[in-house]
C-alpha cells in the first residue's frame, strides 16, 4: 500500500512538475517574442509567437501579434491567416475587422468564393457569435423551454400562469428550431468545408490533385479559398464564382486551428 501511495506521489509530482516547466517555458518564450516585436525584429517575433501556438497557446493577442509580424514582413497571406484566426475568437472586434480589410485591400486576387445558402446561412451568425457562443445559447434557451413545457404541464400553477405558460411554448420552441438549424449549419460548414488563406506569394490551381495535371489559372497570396476535400498532398478549393480546382496543400492553411 505504501509502495502504490508513493508512486501515485511521484506520478502527480512529476506531473505537476510538469505543468510548471511548460509555463515557464510559455513565460520565456513569450518574453522573447516581445522582445523581438518591440525592437522591430519581425522575423524573429515571428518564429517566436508561432512557436507558442505549437505549444497550445492559442489567445486572441498571440494570432493578432502573429498577424502584425508577418503583415510587417509583407506575407500577407500569413497576416490574413492569423487575423482571421483572431476573429475567430473575438468577431465583434472592429480592431480585429480593421486589419483583416487592411490585407483585402492590399492583396492581389480579390474574388472570394460564391456563397451558397448555407453559407449564407453561415455569415447570419458568423459576424456577430462564435459557434460555441452559439452553442450555449442554444442550450440555453432548450433548457428554458422544457422549463415552460415543465411547468405548464404541472398541477402546482394557477389557471392564468399556467395559459401564459402554453403560450410560451410555441415560440420559444419556433426560436429553438431555428438556433439548432443555425449551430447545424455552423458547426457543417466549419468541418466539411474550411476556410483557408493561401501563404505562398503564388501557386497554381490544376485539373487534377498531381503537378501533371492540366493548369487552370494562378492564385495568390492572401487568396481566401473553401476547401472540399485532401488526397496526396493536393487540395480540392472553390475560389470564386464557384470554380473549383487542386492546389498543393503546402500552399495554403487551414483558418481553424482543431479537428
Amino acid at each position: 500500500m505504501k509502495k502504490y501511495v508513493l508512486v501515485v506521489l511521484i506520478v502527480v509530482v512529476t506531473g505537476v512538475g510538469s505543468i510548471a516547466y511548460a509555463q515557464d517555458e510559455n513565460a520565456r518564450i513569450l518574453q522573447s517574442a516581445t522582445s523581438d516585436y518591440l525592437s522591430g525584429d519581425w522575423l524573429a517575433a515571428a518564429t517566436a509567437f508561432e512557436a507558442l501556438v505549437e505549444r497550445g497557446v492559442t489567445e486572441p493577442t498571440v494570432y493578432l501579434n502573429l498577424g502584425h509580424a508577418y503583415a510587417q514582413q509583407g506575407r500577407l497571406g500569413s497576416a490574413l491567416l492569423n487575423y482571421r484566426r483572431a476573429e475567430q475568437m473575438i468577431p465583434r472586434d472592429p480592431e480585429v475587422l480593421g486589419y483583416i480589410a487592411s490585407i483585402i485591400a492590399a492583396r492581389r486576387d480579390q474574388s472570394a468564393p460564391v456563397d451558397s445558402w448555407l453559407k449564407q446561412l453561415y455569415r447570419l451568425t458568423a459576424d456577430l457569435v462564435t459557434t460555441n457562443e452559439l452553442g450555449t445559447t442554444t442550450l440555453l434557451i432548450w433548457n428554458l423551454l422544457f422549463l415552460v413545457v415543465a411547468g405548464a404541464q404541472s398541477t402546482w400553477p394557477d389557471d392564468h400562469l399556467k395559459s401564459s405558460l402554453r403560450l410560451a411554448v410555441l415560440p420559444l420552441g419556433a426560436v429553438v428550431v431555428l438556433l439548432l438549424l443555425l449551430f447545424g449549419v455552423r458547426v457543417y460548414v466549419d468541418s466539411a468545408l474550411p476556410n483557408a488563406v493561401v501563404i505562398v506569394e503564388q501557386s497554381t490551381l490544376r485539373s487534377g490533385p498531381a503537378s501533371t495535371y492540366m493548369d487552370f489559372i494562378d492564385v495568390y497570396e492572401a487568396a481566401e479559398l473553401l476547401v472540399h476535400e485532401e488526397k496526396d498532398g493536393w487540395v480540392l478549393v472553390e475560389l470564386g464564382e464557384g470554380r473549383l480546382g487542386w492546389l498543393a496543400a503546402q500552399d495554403i492553411r487551414l483558418v481553424r486551428t482543431s479537428g
